[in-house]
């Protein structure tokens, strides 16, 4: 089966070696350098190495099959649980997404604001039309 008929069918795909040893090393030394003061953090894009990793995911031709034309990305997020900070999230859909600013359309619903960022979460035929959500929250 091919990688979008996988993708489309299951919600997700396996893609073997899409990042290397050496580069999941270089993106371990990068994470152990970021003081979390909470359990985590939706801002890794402000880093320059996350935003080359996202560029280079982008730009890869085994997940350009998946993505729109021009995709952006938006957020990174990295959650760290410990003993300390940990906190139970049964299986869920986060069909939020990130946006500038807040409007008035009733079928934009659950506004939330985390981390000096604005969520909402889009209509269903809006998420099916972009392909941005549909697939990937199955």
């Amino acid at each position: 089966m091919k990688i979008r008929d996988c993708f489309e069918h299951n919600g997700y795909a396996v893609i073997n070696d899409l990042i290397t040893p050496q580069q999941l090393t270089d993106i371990e030394q990068q994470l152990e350098h970021i003081n979390l003061t909470t359990a985590g953090s939706r801002e890794l894009l402000t880093q320059p190495w996350c935003q080359i990793l996202a560029n280079n995911l982008k730009n890869n031709t085994q997940l350009t099959p998946l993505l729109p034309i021009n995709p952006v990305a938006i957020q990174c997020t990295l959650f760290k649980k410990s003993a300390d900070k940990n906190w139970l999230v049964p299986l869920h859909q986060d069909l939020s997404i990130a946006v500038r600013h807040q409007f008035s359309d009733p079928q934009f619903t659950g506004w939330s604001h985390k981390q000096n960022m604005l969520f909402v979460q889009p209509p269903a035929q809006y998420n099916a039309a972009t392909g941005s959500c549909e697939a990937t929250h199955r």
